[in-house]
């Protein structure tokens, strides 16, 4: 087996030419290149008994530990590793954005799935949604509301709420509340007829979406309809589930 060394740069390069190699290469760098693909395989070659294949990617004091996907360029694509001295399994893309998270007790967090909660209305009493007032302690994440919807960018399964209240009147006509996706009812509900006091309406449904696809929230009547603040009477929630 040949080894040399890049001078100017201190890379190490390993020329097996069909050879194999055992033992420790020191070296600050090891560089596996060829024009056209490359693979580099770790496995052991026995057929019988526990022949395991590991590949240890170290890291020492507050480095981090990384499986990191790169273009000719050398631009950093995406990560996947550890960071520091923590036992949390992250995978990162467009360099060093984290996006999903394992953390030692196998819980995972998806900071940046697509999130949206707030109070609708019609500000002109009834029909469909016109208005969506965010919580200030709840920011939405990849969501909007605008021209009486909300649109979905990416394809996936959404898990959409939608919970208003009617007037007070009694003897009052039934109120209905409706959810559509792309102008077609998807799930609906009613209060009784004739019912005495505020009429409470509440609906759920998980569905698949495509990307671009369209929600809209309707009611026959909306309680405080004229009320520019954040009301939990009133409110509705889109979440990509995945």
């Amino acid at each position: 087996m040949g080894r040399s060394k890049d001078l100017a740069t201190g890379a190490s390069y390993v020329d097996t030419s069909g050879d194999t190699m055992t033992g420790t290469l020191n070296t600050t760098g090891l560089n596996v290149t060829q024009t056209g693909s490359t693979t580099v395989k770790v496995g052991a070659t026995g057929t019988s008994g526990d022949n395991d294949g590991t590949l240890i990617v170290n890291n020492g004091g507050s480095g981090d530990g990384m499986l990191r996907f790169d273009y000719e360029t050398n631009t950093d694509r995406a990560r996947i590793g550890v960071t520091n001295s923590g036992q949390d399994l992250k995978f990162f893309t467009a360099g060093n954005n984290e996006r999903v998270k394992i953390d030692s007790s196998g819980r995972v967090t998806m900071p940046n799935q697509l999130h949206i909660f707030g109070t609708v209305k019609n500000t002109g009493g009834s029909g469909i949604a016109n208005t969506f007032i965010l919580s200030s302690n709840h920011p939405a994440r990849g969501l909007s509301f605008s021209n009486s919807r909300i649109i979905v960018p990416i394809a996936g399964v959404y898990l959409i709420t939608f919970h208003s209240i009617s007037g007070n009147s009694a003897g009052g006509a039934r109120e209905d509340t409706n959810v559509y996706v792309n102008g077609t009812v998807v799930t609906q509900s009613l209060s009784a007829n004739n019912s005495i006091g505020y009429r409470k309406n509440g609906v759920s449904i998980a569905i698949n979406l495509s990307a671009n696809d369209y929600i809209q929230f309707d009611s026959d009547e909306w309680y405080s309809a004229s009320n520019p603040a954040f009301d939990a009477w009133s409110t509705a929630s889109v979440t990509l589930l995945g």
